[in-house]
Protein backbone atom coordinates (compact mmCIF):
# COMPACT_ATOMS: atom_id res chain seq x y z
CA UNK A 1 0.00 0.00 0.00
CA UNK A 2 2.93 2.33 0.94
CA UNK A 3 4.30 2.10 -2.71
CA UNK A 4 0.54 2.73 -4.08
CA UNK A 5 -0.67 -0.93 -4.70
CA UNK A 6 -3.64 -1.88 -4.06
CA UNK A 7 -4.07 -5.94 -2.96
CA UNK A 8 -6.80 -8.04 -3.57
CA UNK A 9 -6.58 -12.03 -2.19
CA UNK A 10 -8.70 -14.65 -4.61
CA UNK A 11 -10.50 -17.39 -2.74
CA UNK A 12 -10.97 -19.87 -5.34
CA UNK A 13 -12.04 -23.87 -4.96
CA UNK A 14 -9.41 -26.27 -4.21
CA UNK A 15 -9.64 -29.80 -6.39
CA UNK A 16 -11.02 -32.53 -4.87
CA UNK A 17 -13.39 -35.59 -5.94
CA UNK A 18 -15.75 -33.41 -6.87
CA UNK A 19 -14.46 -30.07 -8.15
CA UNK A 20 -12.12 -30.52 -10.94
CA UNK A 21 -10.46 -28.45 -13.71
CA UNK A 22 -10.92 -25.64 -14.67
CA UNK A 23 -13.33 -24.83 -12.11
CA UNK A 24 -10.11 -23.23 -10.09
CA UNK A 25 -9.03 -21.21 -13.05
CA UNK A 26 -12.72 -20.46 -13.71
CA UNK A 27 -13.11 -18.41 -10.13
CA UNK A 28 -9.97 -16.83 -10.52
CA UNK A 29 -10.44 -15.34 -14.07
CA UNK A 30 -14.01 -13.90 -12.80
CA UNK A 31 -12.61 -12.35 -10.04
CA UNK A 32 -9.99 -10.12 -12.43
CA UNK A 33 -13.47 -9.54 -13.88
CA UNK A 34 -14.20 -8.11 -10.81
CA UNK A 35 -11.61 -6.22 -10.49
CA UNK A 36 -11.87 -4.71 -13.94
CA UNK A 37 -16.26 -4.23 -13.15
CA UNK A 38 -15.82 -2.34 -9.42
CA UNK A 39 -12.06 -0.56 -10.50
CA UNK A 40 -13.95 2.69 -10.22
CA UNK A 41 -15.70 1.94 -6.90
CA UNK A 42 -12.61 1.00 -5.16
CA UNK A 43 -10.07 2.85 -6.96
CA UNK A 44 -8.22 1.02 -8.78
CA UNK A 45 -6.42 1.56 -12.12
CA UNK A 46 -8.02 -1.18 -13.99
CA UNK A 47 -5.13 -0.88 -16.37
CA UNK A 48 -2.38 -1.79 -13.97
CA UNK A 49 -3.93 -5.26 -12.74
CA UNK A 50 -1.09 -7.89 -12.82
CA UNK A 51 -1.12 -11.48 -11.34
CA UNK A 52 1.27 -12.79 -8.65
CA UNK A 53 1.18 -16.57 -7.00
CA UNK A 54 2.78 -19.22 -5.05
CA UNK A 55 3.04 -23.12 -6.18
CA UNK A 56 -0.29 -23.91 -6.95
CA UNK A 57 -1.36 -20.53 -7.12
CA UNK A 58 1.48 -19.64 -9.52
CA UNK A 59 -0.22 -22.16 -11.68
CA UNK A 60 -3.91 -20.61 -11.66
CA UNK A 61 -2.21 -16.95 -11.83
CA UNK A 62 -0.40 -18.24 -15.11
CA UNK A 63 -3.25 -19.75 -16.64
CA UNK A 64 -5.42 -16.73 -15.69
CA UNK A 65 -2.66 -14.58 -17.42
CA UNK A 66 -2.18 -16.24 -20.45
CA UNK A 67 -6.04 -17.69 -21.65
CA UNK A 68 -7.89 -15.41 -23.86
CA UNK A 69 -9.51 -12.99 -22.53
CA UNK A 70 -12.93 -15.00 -23.21
CA UNK A 71 -11.76 -17.85 -21.61
CA UNK A 72 -13.19 -19.57 -18.59
CA UNK A 73 -16.53 -17.61 -17.68
CA UNK A 74 -18.11 -18.46 -14.40
CA UNK A 75 -20.52 -15.79 -13.11
CA UNK A 76 -22.65 -14.79 -16.36
CA UNK A 77 -23.01 -11.84 -15.08
CA UNK A 78 -19.34 -11.09 -15.79
CA UNK A 79 -18.96 -12.47 -19.71
CA UNK A 80 -18.70 -9.46 -21.17
CA UNK A 81 -16.37 -8.15 -18.43
CA UNK A 82 -12.49 -7.73 -19.77
CA UNK A 83 -10.44 -10.21 -17.88
CA UNK A 84 -6.42 -8.91 -19.27
CA UNK A 85 -3.63 -8.54 -16.58
CA UNK A 86 -0.60 -6.83 -17.65
CA UNK A 87 1.81 -8.53 -15.59
CA UNK A 88 2.37 -12.56 -13.67
CA UNK A 89 4.62 -13.06 -10.81
CA UNK A 90 5.33 -17.04 -10.52
CA UNK A 91 7.13 -18.42 -7.46
CA UNK A 92 7.46 -21.87 -8.31
CA UNK A 93 4.68 -22.77 -9.67
CA UNK A 94 3.53 -26.03 -11.78
CA UNK A 95 4.08 -25.17 -15.77
CA UNK A 96 3.79 -28.42 -17.38
CA UNK A 97 1.08 -30.61 -15.92
CA UNK A 98 1.12 -33.79 -17.93
CA UNK A 99 5.27 -34.21 -17.50
CA UNK A 100 5.06 -32.95 -13.98
CA UNK A 101 2.38 -36.13 -12.36
CA UNK A 102 3.96 -38.30 -15.24
CA UNK A 103 0.54 -39.03 -16.87
CA UNK A 104 1.93 -41.08 -19.68
CA UNK A 105 4.12 -43.51 -17.46
CA UNK A 106 4.04 -46.77 -19.70
CA UNK A 107 2.36 -49.59 -17.61
CA UNK A 108 5.96 -51.46 -16.68
CA UNK A 109 7.10 -48.45 -15.44
CA UNK A 110 4.25 -46.97 -13.98
CA UNK A 111 3.75 -50.73 -11.81
CA UNK A 112 7.67 -50.31 -10.54
CA UNK A 113 6.54 -46.57 -8.89
CA UNK A 114 3.46 -48.45 -7.77
CA UNK A 115 5.95 -51.53 -6.44
CA UNK A 116 8.61 -49.36 -5.39
CA UNK A 117 7.37 -46.08 -4.32
CA UNK A 118 3.57 -47.12 -3.55
CA UNK A 119 2.93 -44.00 -1.64
CA UNK A 120 4.36 -41.62 -4.45
CA UNK A 121 2.63 -43.50 -7.07
CA UNK A 122 -1.44 -42.73 -4.57
CA UNK A 123 -0.16 -39.45 -4.40
CA UNK A 124 0.50 -39.17 -8.50
CA UNK A 125 -3.02 -40.37 -9.07
CA UNK A 126 -5.15 -39.19 -6.54
CA UNK A 127 -3.86 -35.71 -7.97
CA UNK A 128 -4.14 -36.39 -11.83
CA UNK A 129 -7.89 -37.93 -10.58
CA UNK A 130 -8.97 -34.33 -8.77
CA UNK A 131 -7.46 -32.11 -11.61
CA UNK A 132 -9.00 -34.09 -14.82
CA UNK A 133 -11.78 -35.98 -13.25
CA UNK A 134 -10.11 -39.55 -15.11
CA UNK A 135 -8.37 -42.08 -13.35
CA UNK A 136 -5.29 -43.69 -14.95
CA UNK A 137 -7.38 -46.21 -16.89
CA UNK A 138 -8.58 -43.20 -19.21
CA UNK A 139 -4.87 -42.05 -19.13
CA UNK A 140 -5.04 -40.53 -22.37
CA UNK A 141 -7.84 -38.59 -21.53
CA UNK A 142 -6.26 -37.58 -18.56
CA UNK A 143 -3.23 -36.19 -20.44
CA UNK A 144 -5.16 -34.51 -22.62
CA UNK A 145 -6.65 -32.27 -20.08
CA UNK A 146 -3.32 -32.05 -18.17
CA UNK A 147 -1.79 -30.56 -21.17
CA UNK A 148 -4.39 -27.99 -21.30
CA UNK A 149 -3.77 -27.13 -18.10
CA UNK A 150 0.01 -26.63 -18.85
CA UNK A 151 1.03 -22.95 -18.96
CA UNK A 152 3.39 -23.59 -21.45
CA UNK A 153 1.12 -24.23 -23.98
CA UNK A 154 -0.95 -20.96 -23.67
CA UNK A 155 1.74 -18.98 -24.37
CA UNK A 156 1.96 -17.18 -27.57
CA UNK A 157 3.95 -13.64 -29.35
CA UNK A 158 0.93 -11.33 -27.11
CA UNK A 159 1.87 -13.08 -23.58
CA UNK A 160 2.46 -10.63 -20.74
CA UNK A 161 5.54 -10.09 -19.45
CA UNK A 162 6.33 -12.86 -16.81
CA UNK A 163 8.80 -12.55 -13.53
CA UNK A 164 10.06 -16.46 -12.55
CA UNK A 165 11.67 -17.51 -9.43
CA UNK A 166 12.34 -20.99 -8.02
CA UNK A 167 14.59 -22.55 -5.98
CA UNK A 168 17.00 -24.93 -7.61
CA UNK A 169 16.26 -27.68 -4.52
CA UNK A 170 12.81 -27.28 -4.60
CA UNK A 171 10.94 -31.16 -3.47
CA UNK A 172 7.80 -30.55 -4.26
CA UNK A 173 7.66 -28.45 -7.78
CA UNK A 174 11.14 -29.30 -9.70
CA UNK A 175 13.27 -26.29 -10.67
CA UNK A 176 12.92 -27.51 -14.58
CA UNK A 177 9.51 -26.72 -14.68
CA UNK A 178 10.36 -22.61 -14.00
CA UNK A 179 13.05 -23.23 -16.74
CA UNK A 180 10.58 -24.41 -19.58
CA UNK A 181 8.52 -21.76 -18.72
CA UNK A 182 11.51 -19.50 -19.16
CA UNK A 183 12.29 -21.21 -22.59
CA UNK A 184 8.94 -21.14 -24.06
CA UNK A 185 8.55 -17.09 -23.46
CA UNK A 186 11.80 -16.77 -24.88
CA UNK A 187 10.84 -18.71 -28.26
CA UNK A 188 7.72 -15.89 -28.69
CA UNK A 189 9.88 -12.89 -27.35
CA UNK A 190 7.67 -12.37 -24.41
CA UNK A 191 9.48 -9.94 -21.95
CA UNK A 192 10.41 -12.60 -18.51
CA UNK A 193 12.91 -12.63 -16.36
CA UNK A 194 14.55 -15.74 -14.43
CA UNK A 195 15.85 -15.51 -10.85
CA UNK A 196 17.32 -18.81 -9.33
CA UNK A 197 18.12 -19.20 -6.03
CA UNK A 198 20.87 -21.79 -4.55
CA UNK A 199 19.66 -24.37 -2.56
CA UNK A 200 16.50 -23.21 -1.88
CA UNK A 201 13.71 -25.36 -0.99
CA UNK A 202 9.62 -25.30 -2.15
CA UNK A 203 8.58 -21.93 -0.27
CA UNK A 204 11.49 -20.45 -0.28
CA UNK A 205 11.48 -21.75 3.78
CA UNK A 206 15.28 -22.29 4.00
CA UNK A 207 16.43 -18.96 2.66
CA UNK A 208 17.51 -15.62 4.95
CA UNK A 209 15.82 -12.86 6.06
CA UNK A 210 17.98 -10.65 3.90
CA UNK A 211 17.25 -12.54 0.28
CA UNK A 212 13.80 -12.57 1.13
CA UNK A 213 14.10 -8.57 0.92
CA UNK A 214 15.97 -8.85 -2.19
CA UNK A 215 13.56 -10.94 -3.38
CA UNK A 216 10.61 -8.51 -2.54
CA UNK A 217 12.88 -6.01 -3.66
CA UNK A 218 12.83 -7.15 -6.95
CA UNK A 219 9.42 -8.28 -7.32
CA UNK A 220 8.35 -4.27 -6.70
CA UNK A 221 10.76 -3.52 -9.28
CA UNK A 222 9.74 -5.38 -11.88
CA UNK A 223 6.27 -5.00 -11.05
CA UNK A 224 7.39 -0.65 -11.05
CA UNK A 225 9.20 -1.06 -14.44
CA UNK A 226 5.72 -2.43 -16.01
CA UNK A 227 3.13 -0.60 -14.47
CA UNK A 228 5.45 2.96 -15.81
CA UNK A 229 5.88 1.18 -18.96
CA UNK A 230 1.89 1.01 -19.26
CA UNK A 231 1.25 5.00 -18.06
Amino acid sequence: MERGYAVASINYRYVNDSVHFPIPIIDCKDAVRWLHKNAKVYNIDENKIGLWGASAGAHLALMTAYSNNDDFVGDENLKSTNSDVIYIIDNFGPTKLDQLLRSQLNPIVSASLRLFANETYLKRKEKIEQLTGFTLKKKAKATEILKKLSPVNSINHNSVPTLIMHGDSDEIVPYEQSYILNEALKKYKVKCKFYSYKNAIHGFKNISTQEITTISNDIISFIDQITESND
